[in-house]
């Protein structure tokens, strides 16, 4: 049976050509980060620039979540709440300990009241920065041993676990570190706070959470194109992560595949995006891409990654290297960024992709490592002086 290949429903090219570093859904826009001080608000339909979030910021957006208003971090310190119908700046947060800290990932709760920041290595630190927005002259708290490199990623997480000693809301983190922790956003003292975390050991790029089999699973990518996958559980002790299941950069990497108008090269991990679905071993499907423009989604049956789909560049769509993509299951739709500037979407209501629910594969190859670690309660408590050790250095 051929895959789907598919081409651009609709495309826009910015004007100025910026890169498009990340796609991230608001109320009424897809909100586009650029490596600038600037946003763009593009419209769903017709992919078009509407207005530009500027002024606030002095130096380049490195965050932009969504809520019931739009928020960005920057590497000014600042974060920066805005108003979606006017465009306008209606608060901002300085991140400061002793000096200012470049903001390098956010998370956002507007309903719990809570802004979480993470920053880059001040004097040997990377905080996780909790302020409530009422009172932002400061942090209510801070996390400072969780990671000891730059943050990359942060999100909040409702739990979907009914035991009594896990909390209702975590706080997903990753960092350069190779870290993926959880912890309880609640949590004012560090050592109580963070659930369970393992050290991939590869600096990370990118990271996840989504349901599956009754509970939930953290995938996490590397800026080396590696991806990882924990299955999350509650143990005696609370959240452990289980083994590891590490897939090599060689699934994504000068990856020769046939494609549907002769041969292919995949050169990058896109994303993984499990809302496109999830194999019968827990892997996710992904987005490759070549550097030409075009993307392979893939699924993984258990036995590899192997081509799902085909998204065709062509047509006004991307030339240059994709930095992004999300899924709008709502939409029935995939927008997808490129480091020339170009927004597209694509339709796939009517596209069947394989993704290895159903045990079909494609023959590929998958290395899966052990690394299995589990705390207890007591080494929990004790991690801020473990955290002290030298932690093995990224890839």
């Amino acid at each position: 049976m051929s895959l789907p290949s598919l081409h651009p429903a609709r495309t826009h090219a910015l004007s100025s050509r910026p890169y498009i570093v990340d796609i991230i859904p608001t109320s009424s826009f897809l909100a586009l980060r650029h490596p600038e001080p600037e946003i763009t608000l593009a419209d769903r339909k017709t992919l078009q620039g509407v207005a530009t979030l500027s002024g606030a910021h002095t130096a380049p957006v490195t965050a932009v979540c969504a809520d019931s208003s739009i928020w960005s971090a920057g590497k000014d310190a600042k974060i920066v709440r805005w108003d979606e119908r006017t465009q306008r700046p209606v608060a901002e947060i300085k991140a400061h300990i002793r000096k200012p800290l470049p903001v390098t990932a956010l998370a956002v709760s507007e309903a719990d009241n809570l802004v979480v920041g993470g920053t880059e290595v001040i004097s040997s630190e990377a905080h996780i920065l909790f302020w409530d927005p009422r009172n932002p002259s400061e942090p209510a708290y801070r996390h400072s041993s969780t990671h000891s490199d730059e943050i990359t990623h942060l999100s909040l997480l409702s739990s979907s676990f009914s035991a009594p000693n896990v909390p209702a809301k975590l706080l997903l983190s990753g960092s350069v570190d190779g870290c993926v922790a959880l912890s309880n956003a609640a949590e004012h003292d560090e050592d109580e706070a963070v659930q369970a975390e393992e050290n991939w050991n590869a600096s990370i790029a990118g990271a996840g959470a989504y349901a599956w089999s009754g509970g939930m699973r953290v995938w996490a990518r590397s800026d080396m194109d590696t991806l990882a996958g924990w299955d999350v559980r509650v143990g005696a002790d609370g959240l452990e992560l289980g083994t590891l299941e590490e897939v090599p950069s060689s699934q994504f990497k000068a990856r020769s595949l046939a494609g549907p108008s002769g041969p292919l090269s995949t050169e990058y991990l896109v994303t993984a995006a499990p809302s496109l679905g999830v194999g019968r071993t827990g892997a996710p499907v992904v987005a490759a891409g070549t550097n030409d423009g075009a993307v392979v989604l893939e699924y993984n049956a258990g036995d590899g990654y192997g081509p799902s789909a085909f998204l065709l560049p062509g047509g006004g769509a991307h030339a240059d290297v994709v930095r992004c993509m999300y899924h709008a299951p709502a939409d029935q739709a995939l927008y997808t960024g490129s480091e020339d500037g170009v927004l597209a979407g694509w339709g796939i209501g009517d596209v069947a992709l394989r993704t290895g629910a159903d045990g079909e594969g494609e023959e590929a190859e998958m290395e899966v490592d052990g690394g299995e670690r589990r705390d207890t309660r007591e080494e929990r408590r004790s991690k801020k002086e473990k955290r002290q050790k030298k932690r093995p250095a990224p890839y």
